[in-house]
C-alpha cells in the first residue's frame, strides 16, 4: 500500500515537503489556498475526494466526524490522529513525524473509513 497524505492545518507544511522529497504523496492544508480556513467537515471531504489519509492533531473534532460519517454510510481514506504525547510540539517534531509517516506509507494498515492513532 502506498499511502497518500493530507496534513491538517495544525501540522507544519515542511513535513509534507519532506515526505514529497522521499517520493511520498503528501500535501499540507496550509499550503493549499483552496483548503486554508475551511471547516473540518470540508477538509475531510477534500481528503476523501483526493483519496488521501487525513493526518491531524485535532483528534476530538475528527474522531467525531468519523463517527458521524460512519453513521451516515459515508466513506473516506482514513484519519490518522497524531498523539501529542508521542509527538510533542518541540524541535524534534518535524523529523519524528516525517519518519513515522514515511514508515506508515510503506507498511501502515488500511484505515479507510476509520481513524487510527499514531
Amino acid at each position: 500500500m502506498t499511502a497518500r497524505f493530507m496534513l491538517d492545518e495544525h501540522l507544519p507544511p515542511v513535513i509534507a515537503e519532506q515526505l514529497a522529497a522521499r517520493s511520498i504523496d503528501a500535501v499540507a492544508v496550509s499550503s493549499r489556498p483552496d483548503l486554508r480556513t475551511l471547516p473540518d467537515p470540508e477538509i475531510l471531504q477534500a481528503a476523501a475526494a483526493e483519496k488521501r489519509i487525513l493526518v491531524t492533531r485535532n483528534i476530538g473534532d475528527f474522531v467525531q466526524l468519523d463517527t458521524e460519517w460512519a453513521a451516515a454510510g459515508r466513506g473516506h481514506s482514513g484519519i490518522l490522529c497524531i498523539a501529542n504525547r508521542r509527538f510533542p510540539e518541540n524541535r524534534g517534531l518535524i523529523g519524528a513525524l516525517t519518519a513515522a509517516l514515511t514508515e506508515w506509507s510503506e507498511s501502515g494498515p488500511d484505515i479507510a473509513g476509520t481513524h487510527w492513532f499514531l
